[in-house]
């Protein structure tokens, strides 16, 4: 006996459309796959980012409180002595007080930035006379203005020689990977009786 097996009609036109159609859902699952994985490695860019960014924020924080420490430290009279932006006063002889800029290890000074150094202390002084203290230069930043030798009167005068109040700004400003970062520490330091 001869027995012949007869497959129905069209049974390989179905077998070639399957196999077509399992090739696109494979690269159709691919494409997801790589969508997915670009996705991923993304939010795992962001996340590096936002973690530099942090550590970057929390460097220039505790720099400018450990200089602000180091501010305090001084003998209250020498303050603005030593930490303005002239050489001319300083208590030990020109040139011989910290200044004004500060380095941070870790931190880049902005590309804009004169001195290099991404720390500078900052007091209520006039534009191009960092060695004159001044009690009536409006800025909110120093809370003035306001009376810092505490005689009752807000004047012009300098009072870098008797204040009993001084207003200090320690400003951070640090090339970063997002731009340019600034970190502000405001405070007021007294010398009450």
């Amino acid at each position: 006996m001869i027995t012949r097996n007869f497959a129905r009609p069209g049974a390989s036109r179905r077998r070639a459309r399957s196999a077509g159609l399992t090739l696109l859902e494979l690269m159709f699952a691919m494409t997801l796959m790589v969508i997915g994985l670009l996705g991923f490695a993304q939010v795992l860019m962001i996340a590096t980012s936002s973690a530099t960014s942090a550590r970057e924020e929390s460097m220039a924080a505790n720099g400018a409180a450990e200089m602000l420490k180091t501010i305090q430290s001084a003998g209250f009279v020498q303050i603005f002595g030593l930490y303005n932006g002239t050489p001319a006063d300083d208590p030990g002889g020109v040139g011989t007080a910290p200044g004004k800029d500060f380095a941070i290890a870790g931190l880049n000074a902005a590309a804009n930035d004169p001195d290099g150094l991404p720390g500078e202390i900052l007091f209520p002084v006039q534009a191009g006379a960092p060695g004159a203290l001044r009690e009536d230069l409006v800025d909110a930043r120093f809370g003035t203005p306001r009376d810092l030798d505490l005689d009752g009167a807000i004047d012009n005068a300098n009072h870098a020689a008797n204040y009993t109040l001084i207003p200090v700004v320690v400003r951070v400003r640090w090339r970063g990977t997002r731009g340019i970062g600034v970190y502000e520490l405001k405070t007021m330091i007294a010398n009450l009786p």
